[in-house]
């Protein structure tokens, strides 16, 4: 079994596993170093997953990786253990989807920031297991989560708020970045390139991504 795939089987165990998020939870409050103190780790299988394979010591890449995996496993506190195993049974029969969910939460973990990223994405995958969006739409957003500047993030807001003329006067390279992240489309007008926010903004912001905090 590839290191993925068992990273992904745990991440499903998880999951599946009411207190893990109870105390993934109350880890991501007190501290990395809590977690990963003797006895502190039975209740949670993907940081026992991750600390098993790192055997002689915990890398840094390791240590950033348990703090999203808790800091996404904690935002699922107030979904049942139920709903969220009926989530994973959801998206892995959805040919739309078309991955294994817990080997897709730990690579799109991986490559994302630390700081509030894990949460937004968890907020997706919530909003999917409450049948506000499909798979095609979470896809979407985690591309745009993954995308998008941490820095750039409060300018989303302010962007779809914006008129087209007063959109004209925006910083040319945060537009760009939304272009990017594709939470804008670009075409012309007013003799000049146009951006306008697309139905991935729109969720994103009916979501409240662009509002998470720490």
């Amino acid at each position: 079994m590839s290191k993925s795939t068992e990273l992904g089987a745990a991440v499903v165990e998880s999951l599946a596993t009411e207190a893990a998020t109870e105390i993934a939870k109350e880890y991501a409050e007190i501290g990395l170093d809590a977690v990963l103190s003797e006895g502190l780790l039975k209740d949670i299988p993907v940081v026992n997953t991750v600390v098993a394979l790192g055997k002689l010591g915990i890398s840094i890449n390791d240590r950033l990786l348990i703090k999203k995996l808790l800091a996404f496993l904690s935002n699922f506190q107030t979904v049942s253990a139920e709903d969220r195993t009926e989530m994973v049974r959801k998206l892995e029969s959805d040919s739309a989807y078309g991955r294994k969910v817990g080997e897709h939460i730990i690579e799109l973990l991986d490559r994302i920031e630390s700081h509030l990223k894990p949460r937004m994405v968890a907020l997706v995958f919530k909003a999917y297991s409450a049948s506000s969006i499909d798979s095609g739409m979470l896809h979407r957003l985690n591309n745009s989560i993954e995308r998008i500047p941490l820095f750039e993030i409060p300018s989303i807001r302010r962007f779809s708020d914006a008129t087209r003329e007063q959109r004209l006067e925006l910083n040319a390279t945060s537009l760009q970045a939304l272009v990017n992240a594709g939470l804008a489309i670009v075409g012309s007008g007013y003799g000049a390139l146009v951006y306008e926010p697309n139905d991935v903004c729109a969720v994103f912001l009916a979501l409240n991504l662009d509002l998470v905090r720490s």
